[in-house]
């Protein structure tokens, strides 16, 4: 038996993966052989703690693509795991090449070889080391007693608490934010030199971008009304007080502030819910406040004794090649210098060593990160209201620079200000149309579709609907679904025929996926129909099944559209043959979804029949493999029989595997686009179209770039220059369909051909 042409490129890229990962073994296997050989027992032991740290990560990074459903998220967070990796290997020459061990590092390594050789000889504690000396000697010395003394090993060892770190900022930004441009925000934490740098080495930087990436990860999840979210906030404090308290200070107050504003959602939050939270952060507070009282050695912290422990870190930071006169961040005249001077500063001609040099080129990426981002930046005022992770964000920051704008030494600077730049970067990560613009372009309908007719926009729901009280009954759950970034569960009332439960759950199989869901439907008996349900809030109403699950999709697929805005959103089909992918595009009514219907039935691979949404970089589809909803009568027209599970109704819902068994691909590249030219005609004619009008058609047809322009026209010139262009009159839908797929196997611009029907 043949394998298909789509099978056949799968296993094609398999095998090339196997391939690659047996090269990188053995050569990884030579280096270590290598290394052992000609280098000493700490470099090789270095060796296997870095092989380990990295095995410990991938299945980190696999987790994350398959729950944000981006296979390209794995890739970025290896890749960013081996630059911190580099990172912490660049410290360690600096620390011990040019700075000939004058650091920090070489303390805490002097006490992590005291421990482990008064462990050896079976002494918990030697007498010229205290107790605990400091977390950050303890955790090394952990690295030895497992290890062996090894330096470079623990700087492996912290780079990977940074990695972890920024790992759960970004889970934290794409839990408590879903609308943000989450893709951009990965590529600035995972990227960024100083991020890179400067935690990934033996030292506290490290230590704190793991336990505040834990405490935003908790707050996120409190917010969101998730489980775990609590003890995460705990954790990640308890680690901040335990290396350096006064950070707990800055942090906590604008948590209790997110925790104020945050507004309620039907059937998500509970005021119960708040006022634990509200709960957890006094207490933690009020732990914070005692251990900086004992870090600083003062007996009361109030006004006179902070100012005065500013002062104090603004004299002894003045000191070095690196020294300058900070401004008093105190002032209405000098917090908007000091926002300058910790964002920004050192400028290029302000530096006077190469470490402050390179420390400014980062200052003057920033500071141009920010420009371009001008139009983000812009839509701050709403996103604060919109978002209280965002507002959290945003007073972290302000709090963060009145407390370290005092510093007047830019290398401790540059140094301290990396437990900044995740809150700051959630911010330039805003996403550039709002939500609700791009929404009430998408196009989704709730009414019946009719044919030629372009369905209306649906009404806009604001952003917390007033819920409508519904009397709380027995429900069996049909499942939890994701549709793009956008998770959702489909409760059916038992008084509803036993049927329906089973029938959702056939509708919705090529979704289904477990994961907390964001929103919850609920389908009730309502009179003669059905009723919808969302989040305790009435949709409307059905007279069948049919119609009810119709106007469930619609909705989902309104909240799908939103959870997309980083993306260029088609109204297409879109489908995959042979691993290229297929742009069908068209109005609604035009046919796209009866088309697509006979594609996957003639061999295509099925990625979604409503809304593609393009990676305008790499020019690939996202899968939404939603149900296909076709007009009445064409099941029929396609010689499927109507599903028993769930009958005609106002349209005809069925999942593509009810055309053909099928396996859902992670994306397809698009390389071709067939524009339906929407009159009726008893011939299938397709021909090619110039790409000036591919791209017009495209663009007419996207929710969502008017918004961006001419940001995203070049990345839609590609598109469409990457892409061959036909325009399709329908006729009989199944000899459209082979005429298709014909073009796309022979690869070449066909001429216009005509099939009689």
């Amino acid at each position: 038996m043949t394998a298909s042409p789509a099978t056949a490129t799968r296993g094609g890229a398999g095998n090339r993966a196997a391939a690659a990962a047996v090269i990188a073994g053995v050569a990884l296997t030579l280096a270590f052989v290598w290394t052992m050989l000609v280098g000493d027992y700490a470099q090789y032991a270095a060796f296997l703690i870095a092989a380990a740290l990295i095995a410990v990560t991938v299945p980190i990074a696999r987790h994350a693509a398959r729950v944000e459903a981006w296979p390209g998220l794995f890739g970025w967070l290896m890749a960013g795991m081996v630059l911190r990796l580099g990172g912490a290997i660049a410290r360690y020459l600096i620390a011990y090449g040019a700075y000939g061990g004058v650091a920090d590092a070489t303390t805490y390594t002097d006490v992590a070889n005291s421990h482990y050789h008064a462990f050896r000889h079976l002494h918990v504690f030697t007498p010229n080391t205290s107790v605990f000396h400091g977390l950050i000697p303890w955790l090394d010395t952990v690295v030895y007693a497992l290890f062996g003394p090894t330096e470079i090993g623990s700087f492996f060892l912290f780079s990977w608490f940074n990695f972890l770190g920024t790992y759960l900022f970004y889970r934290a930004f794409r839990i408590a934010y879903p609308a943000g441009d989450g893709r951009r925000y990965a590529a600035l934490l995972l990227l960024l030199p100083g991020l890179v740098y400067w935690p990934s080495s033996l030292g506290k930087e490290g230590w704190m971008m793991l336990a505040i990436g834990l405490t935003c990860y908790g707050l996120a999840r409190a917010l969101a009304s998730r489980p775990g979210g609590y003890l995460s906030i705990a954790g990640g404090i308890g680690g901040i007080v335990l290396v350096r308290p006064h950070l707990a200070l800055i942090l906590l107050p604008a948590a209790m502030l997110a925790f104020l504003v945050r507004r309620s959602q039907p059937g998500r939050h509970r005021p119960l819910g708040r006022l634990i939270g509200l709960a957890v952060l006094i207490v933690a507070s009020l732990v914070a406040v005692s251990k900086v009282e004992s870090y600083f050695g003062i007996k009361s912290l109030d006004v006179q004794t902070v100012t005065q422990e500013l002062q104090t870190t603004r004299e002894q930071t003045q000191l070095g090649g690196s020294a300058f006169h900070p401004p008093n961040p105190q002032s209405p005249v000098g917090y908007p210098e000091a926002v300058v001077t910790v964002l920004f500063r050192p400028f290029p001609f302000e530096a006077h060593s190469l470490t402050v040099l390179v420390a400014s080129f980062e200052g003057v990426l920033l500071m141009g990160l920010t420009a371009v981002s001008w139009r983000r930046l812009k839509r701050l005022p709403r996103a604060l209201w919109d978002s209280p992770y965002i507002l959290f964000c945003f007073v972290y920051t302000a709090l963060f620079i009145l407390a370290f704008g005092n510093f007047a030494n830019y290398g401790i600077l540059a140094r301290e200000r990396v437990q900044l730049w995740p809150m700051y970067l959630a911010m330039l990560a805003i996403p550039l149309a709002p939500v609700d613009a791009q929404v009430a372009t998408a196009g989704v309908s709730v009414g019946r579709r009719r044919r030629g007719r372009r369905a209306r926009p649906e009404r806009r729901l604001p952003s917390y609907p007033r819920p409508v009280p519904v009397a709380r009954r027995a429900s069996s759950t049909a499942g939890t679904y994701r549709a793009l970034g956008y998770t959702f569960s489909v409760g059916v009332d038992r008084r509803l025929a036993p049927e329906a439960a089973r029938a959702v759950r056939w509708a919705f199989a090529n979704l289904a996926e477990p994961a907390v869901a964001e929103g919850r439907y609920r389908l009730a008996p309502s009179g003669t129909g059905v009723a919808v349900h969302a989040d305790g809030r009435r949709l409307g109403q059905g007279a069948s099944l049919s119609d009810a699950v119709e106007l469930l999709l619609a909705d989902v697929n309104r909240r799908a559209v939103q959870s997309r805005p980083d993306r260029l959103g088609v109204h297409a089909a879109a489908l995959a043959f042979a691993g290229r992918g297929i742009l069908v595009v068209g109005p609604s009514g035009a046919g796209k979804s009866t088309l697509a219907g006979a594609l996957v039935a003639a061999g295509c691979d099925y990625l979604t029949d409503e809304a593609a949404f393009v990676d305008l970089d790499d020019l690939t589809v996202e899968p939404y493999p939603k149900p296909l909803s076709l007009e009445p009568g064409s099941l029929a027209l396609l010689d499927q029989a109507a599903p028993d599970l769930l009958p005609s109704g106002g349209c005809e819902i069925a999942p593509a595997s009810h055309f053909r068994r099928y396996t859902v691909i992670g994306a397809a590249r698009v390389a071709a686009i067939v524009v339906l030219d929407g009159s009726p005609d008893p011939q299938v004619k397709l021909a090619p179209m110039s790409r000036a009008e591919a791209l017009i058609e495209v663009a007419n047809n996207s929710f969502n770039f008017v918004e961006h322009g001419s940001e995203w026209l070049e990345g839609l010139r590609s598109l469409v220059t990457a892409s061959s262009c036909w325009r399709l009159g329908r006729g009989e839908v199944r000899i459209a369909a082979r005429a298709v797929i014909e073009a796309v196997e022979a690869e070449l611009t066909p001429k216009e051909t005509v099939c009689q029907t």
